[in-house]
């Protein structure tokens, strides 16, 4: 069996019919194959359709986010496992990633997304596809099910007596779990249908405790009566962040120039030190206005030191305020001069949280709590600024800090 075969039986975890040709190499993580080059954009790029609205992100047992790392292994397959990444923000935002590969060794990735009542698929370079009536509801019911199982017994209101709890779960049926004691977590976990057929199920679920909250570790995944596959949790992560648009297919978020970074996704960097004067903005002022802003105080600073023989970063910066609004302009040298014009100062090295955005659009609902998560508990936070490039394009938004000493 190859691997498009392979993935065609994961319907838990992925639809079936996930219609991978053997060989086939996907596009690298959060990169949307399109023609042109990052300072060409490809002509005649199709319109984004408008997004779906999304409910206001909650914690769910003090979880606000989970990526889980597993191990899949198919029947007959058990000498090739997969490998399946499984991202929650609550509610209704998922993403599904599973990672074959080929006797060649090459890398076949088929995802799919919950982005609010909107759900899609993606596979390789080819388009992402919405989601409709019943492979829709395939992929609403294996989420339901991984969600309830791993945020066990939150998220749902659990009622029954004995060893069997039920939770209404709408247009989907039902969640049963079967205990093996009152005070234990669930051995078996279903969901029905209206009629009381089992739709999928995890069985044979075993438990690890970790970081205060017991987790499921391995257990066996079924749809139709027959095993599809079985799954060993490698990695639990709670302290990743990433944005909304992290749970759309790459090639339905706002730009076309996404290459080296995965928009919405919070990674750790290196900030170089660099020398800066800061210039306030006016107050209020929206972000569709800020470039006009930003031009002009560029040209000024731009003759103001060319005397000096001193050139400007041709990148804007610019300082947040505590609402995550534009607060003033940071000018910064394009290289280290021997002598600091007078009204800048040095800006000393640290480290970062930083995330990509589709653009400055994408900065007017922007948490910058989310930047703080997973920060050493004795973290200094320093204030927080956005990298625009020259031309028009994603932002790179960035918490700098530093470790107390």
């Amino acid at each position: 069996m190859g691997p498009a075969s392979a993935l065609k039986t994961v319907s838990i975890a992925l639809v079936a019919a996930l219609g991978l040709a053997a060989g086939e190499s996907a596009a690298p993580e959060g990169q949307t194959p399109v023609s042109g080059t990052p300072d060409k954009p490809a002509q005649d790029a199709p319109a984004k359709p408008a997004r779906p609205a999304l409910p206001p992100r909650v914690a769910v047992g003090g979880v606000r986010l989970l990526e889980t790392t597993s191990t899949i292994v198919f029947p007959g397959r058990e000498t090739a496992p997969h490998e399946l990444v499984a991202t929650f923000a609550f509610p209704a935002r998922a993403r599904l990633a599973l990672q074959a590969q080929d006797a060649q060794g090459v890398s076949a990735r088929e995802l799919r997304y919950r982005f609010g009542a909107d759900v899609y698929s993606a596979s390789g370079e080819r388009a992402s596809t919405v989601l409709a009536d019943g492979p829709r509801l395939d992929v609403l019911a294996d989420l339901e099910l991984r969600t309830a199982l791993f945020l066990w017994p939150d998220g749902a209101e659990w009622k029954g007596e004995g060893l069997v709890r039920e939770a209404a779960r709408g247009e989907l049926g039902a969640l049963r779990a079967r205990l093996a004691r009152a005070d234990a977590p669930p051995t078996e976990l279903e969901l029905v249908d209206a009629e009381g057929r089992v739709v999928v199920a995890f069985r044979a679920v075993t438990w690890v405790e970790e970081r205060g909250r017991r987790w499921p570790a391995t257990f066996e995944a079924w749809r139709a009566g027959a095993l599809a596959f079985r799954e060993t949790v490698r990695v639990r992560d709670t302290t990743r962040t990433y944005v909304d648009s992290y749970f759309l297919p790459a090639d339905r978020r706002g730009s076309e120039l996404e290459r080296e970074r995965v928009f919405g996704r919070v990674r750790d960097a290196e900030l170089p030190r660099c020398a800066s004067r800061r210039v306030e903005l006016p107050s209020g002022l929206a972000w569709s206005a800020l470039r006009p802003e930003l031009e002009r105080i560029t040209r000024t600073w731009t003759e103001t030191l060319k005397p000096a023989g001193l050139a400007l970063d041709p990148n804007g910066t610019i300082e947040l305020g505590p609402a995550g609004e534009p607060r003033a302009v940071l000018v910064r040298l394009a290289t280290e001069p021997a002598t600091l014009p007078e009204g800048f100062e040095w800006i000393a090295a640290r480290s970062g949280r930083v995330v990509a955005l589709e653009g400055l659009e994408s900065l007017a609902g922007l948490e910058l709590e989310r930047l703080r998560e997973g920060l050493p508990e004795k973290a200094r936070v320093g204030t927080p600024y956005v990298r625009l490039p020259a031309k028009s394009g994603g932002v790179l938004v960035v918490l700098p800090w530093t470790r107390a000493e």
